[in-house]
Order: C-alpha cells, then sequence, then structure tokens
C-alpha cells in the first residue's frame, strides 16, 4: 500500500513546474490529484501525465483570487474525489518586483492578490473539509 492511498490532495498551480512535479509525485504515492490552475490546458496535461503512470486525478480551473471560485472548485474536488487531505499552495506570482517607482502599482497588487489572497481562500475553504475528517490541526 502507498503512503498516501485513499488520500486526496490538492495542488494549486500544478500545470507546470514544481507544481507539475508535487502534483506527479503526490499521484505516485497513491493520492488522487486535483490539479488546479487557471490555465486549463497545463493542469490537463498534468493530469494526463498522472493518469499515464495509473493514477488518478482531476483538472479544476480556477482563478484563486475569488473566493467563490475557489469554493466551487473545492466542492467540485470533494465531489469527484473525496474530501480534501492535503493542500499544498504551490501557487504565486512575482511579476511587479523593482524599485517602487518602476514597478506598475496594479501589476504589483496582482501579486498581492494571488500571493495573500489566493492562499488564504485556499485555506480557509480546504479547512473546514480537513476539519470535518480529522485532517487538519485547529
Amino acid at each position: 500500500m502507498s503512503r498516501l492511498s485513499n488520500m486526496v490532495t490538492a495542488v494549486t498551480d500544478g500545470g507546470r513546474g514544481i507544481g507539475r512535479e508535487i502534483a506527479l509525485q503526490q499521484a505516485r504515492e497513491g493520492a488522487k490529484v486535483a490539479v488546479l490552475a487557471r490555465t486549463a490546458t497545463e493542469i490537463e496535461e498534468t493530469v494526463s501525465l498522472i493518469e499515464e503512470e495509473g493514477g488518478e486525478a482531476i483538472a479544476v480551473s480556477a482563478d484563486l483570487i475569488g473566493l467563490a471560485a475557489v469554493e466551487s472548485a473545492f466542492t467540485r474536488v470533494a465531489s469527484e474525489l473525496g474530501p480534501i487531505d492535503i493542500l499544498i499552495n504551490n501557487h504565486g506570482s512575482f511579476q511587479g518586483f523593482g524599485p517602487a517607482w518602476d514597478c506598475d502599482p496594479l501589476v504589483w497588487w496582482r501579486d498581492v492578490e494571488i500571493n495573500l489572497r489566493g492562499t488564504f481562500n485556499t485555506c480557509r475553504t480546504a479547512a473546514p473539509m480537513m476539519l470535518a475528517h480529522g485532517r487538519a490541526g485547529s
């Protein structure tokens, strides 16, 4: 039996790079994986890779800045795979770097929203599910 058998993992920004590798490794360890990101084609490719290796996964496109979008996405995950046991917040945006006078304020603010608000929304939504079946601390 694999280490993560009968567990559901949600991986944000799982369509490429580190997020894709995290999703693949979670599946290799036996987890059912929900791969989340805004770009559907990338997360669908990750799901295909997981399925090719015999794993189970779904692609869930969502903009993590919107709480309603996150709630809808995680409701779908629970419906299709089961309640979330592991949440991996891998998403992040780092476009607004440089001296303050050179940064576009809207680009900088978008980074803040993705990095902070996105993480808050996913944790706020997943935690009650996880607590309900003993997977998260208080």
